[in-house]
């Protein structure tokens, strides 16, 4: 392993050097901070966008999900935003890129329409120091996703925050700024076929941890932004998701999209097994079926029914597991209610410490007390539907056989992230929970009996047993440190960052998931896994495993660091009778 080190060493001297100007002098000695270096000066900007030529325009705007002539929407009102793409487009062959003006709000018919094409949407631009008018940067999650991802987002903004690249973390927060006001929510991502459905609400917390990372100074300059922002983010929550079909007559919410169409952007074959059995029953192909489906020239209810669930499980950004999988329309989940519970805290800390208590917002005052009572209103509720108490933790409930829907997983962790759990329900949580998820790479998307046996009828998917995402990591790490289980944090943070920096040694890049069973970036279901077979010139890692790497490096004690450049595994480290001298 120690040559493994030194081989990447020098190759990566030459190339950090070549890219950012790096002396060699001042490249990092130890593992950790090498592969750090790595993430910030090689990958990082990678995965960044900067909208500022023709031909970057048209690389924004085509999509290989999707091939087809490129076409780029932006609402009727932004005159200064269509000059800014007709330009771009002016510049390059003939219709080559379309530049398309839309009327603002959308209508669900049109929004639908829409939503079977990969048109990219613009967003955010402001004016340059000078005076000129620009497309604001943004970044991606890697691979094949080009475009600005909700939740991908907020934890790729955290491992930001920690390289000090602030500017850059404010772009992406006005972006997300713009796309609520102009569609009412932060998408899924700014593409044509996202338009109906959101992802996991995590703007408020990126909101506030900006805030928090900006100093007195500075935060005076921002404090019309940050207000804009949390007004955006009440909005978000009051029109969308506390309002049907998103809130349920208990007052919890549930994910939903209302699309009637199969998802354009799923890889070709996806729904096959799905479709097949209708389309045999017709004698026509799948391809014929699913076309006069998606036209509505076809009535199913059955795959009505599946095409609602899937959309929810697609919003739900777990896309997918079989926890969802043909139910997610009729749940309250813990995810979704935990992250809501989050944004109501957040939001009463916001205008309690940076608003003196209260906001005006349209009509009315609202203050950070109302914020705090709706936050302890949805842990009543989440008390009362999701707490199972014979089982010790918190459970997706099925709001319509009034039931909940058993399914160990990490999001069972998130109640402690947002401090919607009382510390007896947070110690059962843990004495429940880790035993069954962790394994020696971190925790696990599920428990392999949640998941099941793997056939053709119920195959593999990406988000369940074994694979491991850097999402379940980073919030779980913070919800544990929160309740006071410092210890077990520590450990799942060393496990997973020893993974991936022993993995990264033999392979050079950063993987989009990984099994946490065996250890390794061996993971293969439905869409393969980003990253993986690339070498260091051409990998990007993948954003928010990127992150969650200078995430847990923040968060680890400096004593396991040491141990993790020497790359002690952690059977040693956490075992007392291998390493009585640690303890």
């Amino acid at each position: 392993m120690v040559t493994k080190f030194q081989e990447l060493q020098e190759h990566l001297t030459v190339r950090i050097s070549q890219i950012r100007g790096v002396p060699e002098h001042e490249l990092p000695a130890t593992i950790t901070a090498l592969l750090q270096h790595t993430i910030q000066h090689i990958y990082s900007p990678k995965l960044q966008r900067i909208i500022n030529t023709p031909e970057a325009a048209l690389r924004a705007a085509e999509d290989s999900k999707m091939p087809g002539q490129a076409s780029v929407y932006i609402p009727a009102s932004d005159d200064i935003g269509f000059n800014i793409w007709f330009d771009f487009a002016k510049a390059l062959p003939a219709q080559i890129l379309n530049v398309k003006k839309i009327d603002i709000p959308l209508d669900d018919k049109t929004a639908d329409e829409m939503s079977k094409s990969a048109g990219f949407l613009s967003l955010a631009h402001e004016q340059n120091a000078d005076g000129n008018h620009i497309l604001l940067p943004y970044v991606v999650p890697g691979g094949r996703f080009n475009e600005i991802y909700g939740w991908d987002t907020n934890f790729i903004a955290m491992g930001l925050l920690i390289e000090g690249n602030v500017t850059l973390v404010r772009s992406l927060i006005k972006h997300h700024l713009a796309e609520i006001q102009m569609y009412g929510r932060v998408l899924n991502a700014n593409r044509c076929y996202y338009l109906t459905r959101s992802q996991p609400p995590l703007f408020i917390d990126l909101v506030l941890s900006y805030a928090d990372h900006l100093s007195a100074e500075e935060f005076v300059r921002e404090k019309a932004l940050i207000e804009s922002c949390i007004k955006a983010g009440i909005q978000e929550y009051e029109a969308m998701w506390t309002a049907e079909p998103h809130q349920t007559k208990n007052g919890l919410s549930r994910y939903f999209d209302p699309r009637k169409h199969f998802p354009p952007e799923t890889e070709p074959g996806h729904f096959d097994p799905v479709i097949k059995p209708y389309a045999d029953k017709l004698g026509i192909s799948i391809e014929a079926y699913m076309q006069a489906f998606n036209a509505g020239e076809i009535e199913n209810s059955e795959l009505a029914d599946f095409v609602m669930h899937d959309g929810a499980v697609r919003e739900s950004g777990h896309d997918t597991t079989n926890a969802l999988i043909g139910k997610a329309a009729h749940l309250n989940v813990v995810c979704l209610n935990s992250f809501l519970g989050k944004a109501e805290a957040d939001i009463a800390c916001l205008i309690e410490s940076y608003f003196g208590g209260s906001l005006h917002i349209k009509n009315r005052i609202t203050t950070a007390e109302e914020w705090r009572k709706k936050f302890e209103h949805r842990k009543q509720l989440m008390d009362q539907f999701l707490w199972n108490e014979k089982c010790g933790y918190f459970e997706d409930y099925d709001f319509i056989k009034g039931a909940f829907s058993a399914y160990i997983s990490p999001r069972g962790l998130f109640p402690l992230w947002a401090g919607l759990a009382s510390q007896q329900q947070a110690d059962r949580i843990v004495s429940t929970l880790l035993p069954a998820l962790e394994f020696p790479g971190g925790l696990a998307s599920s428990d392999e009996s949640s998941r099941g046996p793997v056939t053709l009828e119920h195959p593999q998917r990406q988000w369940d047993y074994p694979a491991g995402w850097a999402p379940h990591q980073i919030l779980a790490w913070k919800g544990l440190e929160r309740y006071g289980y410092h210890e077990e944090a520590q450990r799942l943070i060393y496990k997973w960052l020893f993974m991936i920096t022993t993995t990264w040694l033999h392979t050079r890049t950063i993987v989009e998931k990984y099994d946490v069973v065996t250890s390794s970036q061996d993971f293969h279901a439905e869409y393969g896994n980003v990253g993986q077979g690339m070498d260091l010139h051409e990998s990007a890692g993948f954003g928010w495993t990127n992150a969650s790497y200078e995430i847990g490096l923040a968060r680890l004690d400096s004593s396991y660091r040491d141990k993790l450049d020497r790359l002690i595994s952690p059977d040693v480290v956490f075992d007392r009778s291998k390493n009585r001298d640690f303890y």
